[in-house]
């Protein structure tokens, strides 16, 4: 009987995670070579000014921008490409002192860097980054934020966990290669 019990708790636990994988909208770069998903609940939306000023005079490439919600309850996720090379140097550059290096977190087999709150008193995304074939991807987490908190919600770092579970790179997806077998994703020279 305690077999049957637990059989029983993993195929429930399975079909927990199909449903939850169902109300995810895939992302898929061919040119760049990953995947990734986003919740059904967030739609894709034209790139705020500001933001779309500050990658182009950057040289950051737009990849995806999605949000839901208005006003104090809208969250965003933007994904972009950075084209300079994927070092300690331009990380830090990222951070809101300049100079502080990034978290290091390891998802599955990938490995990403973290910034989060800042100081001053304002409210700061959540923003990972990720050794690309040498260039930096970024995926930056914006809101919602609680009236007395500098990071997005606890609703937004789930989103978060969850998108960064579901990246992929296409080229282990085909052949089955672990990230063992592929360039070092996620370990920048200093």
């Amino acid at each position: 009987m305690k077999t049957a019990t637990t059989a029983l708790f993993v195929v429930l636990i399975s079909l927990l995670g199909v449903a939850q994988n169902a109300n995810w909208k895939p992302y898929v770069s061919k040119e760049l070579g990953f995947e990734l998903a986003y919740p059904a609940g967030y739609h894709q939306a034209e790139l705020p000014c500001q933001i779309a000023r500050s990658a182009a005079t950057s040289g950051v490439q737009s990849l995806l921008y999605v949000k839901k919600g208005t006003g104090a309850s809208e969250a965003s996720i933007h994904v972009a490409l950075d084209r300079r090379p994927f070092n300690m140097e331009t990380l830090r550059s990222r951070a809101s002192t300049g100079w502080e290096g990034p978290a290091q977190v390891e998802v599955g087999k990938y490995v990403f860097y973290f910034y989060g709150a800042g100081g001053g008193g304002v409210q700061y995304a959540d923003r990972y980054y990720f050794n690309l074939n040498g260039r930096i991807l970024s995926l930056v987490f914006d809101g919602p934020y609680a009236s007395d908190s500098k990071s997005p919600s606890e609703e937004t770092r789930e989103v978060e966990e969850r998108m960064l579970e579901r990246f992929r790179l296409l080229n282990e997806l085909r052949s089955g290669e672990s990230a063992g077998g592929q360039p070092d994703h996620g370990k920048p020279e200093d």
